[in-house]
């Protein structure tokens, strides 16, 4: 296992597998002002969004794939299914892991700072809206840069970080 510092502010990057080119851009472009910042990013490794963002984070990321999920993740991800949880398949499960601990660490006691996301129509769908609903669970502010750009900009890049 690889120990990634404590001592820096993670942010979750997080999204739609089929993100057109255009969002894809803006998520990448996001990235890149968050790495100027010295943000660190947490993300899933899956196509898209979460590509975007890693390839946009230089060595700066701590991406956790469905094979990283702990039973403690397993057990909290439960609370923000929608699905009916004994039908869940174990790889989902797996996943659904993988996204609680992209939000509350791999120990579940270092958060992100914020969630920046991108998803169709701007709702808490798919696998992205169960990190947004934990996020959301847990006090943790959600960006959506399909309908939220102009508030994340002026609240996290000015206001937060004065990139």
């Amino acid at each position: 296992m690889l120990a990634f510092p404590s001592d820096v502010e993670y942010y979750a990057g997080i999204g739609s597998r089929r993100a057109p080119p255009d969002a894809l851009s803006i998520v990448g472009d996001t990235a890149k002002l968050l790495l100027q910042a010295d943000m660190w990013l947490r993300s899933g490794g899956a196509d898209g969004c979460d590509t975007a963002f890693e390839d946009n984070s230089g060595d700066k990321k701590e991406i956790f794939l469905a094979s990283d999920a702990q039973v403690w993740a397993i057990n909290e991800a439960k609370k923000y299914s929608n699905a009916y949880w004994p039908h869940v398949r174990p790889f989902v499960k797996q996943l659904l892991g993988r996204n609680v601990m992209i939000i509350l660490g791999r120990d579940g006691l270092h958060p992100v700072k914020f969630v920046v996301c991108w998803t169709f129509g701007g709702g808490d769908v798919g696998g992205t809206g169960h990190g947004i609903r934990c996020a959301k669970a847990h006090g943790i502010p959600v960006y959506n840069l399909f309908n939220d750009r102009a508030r994340f900009y002026r609240e996290v890049i000015v206001e937060r970080l004065g990139v």
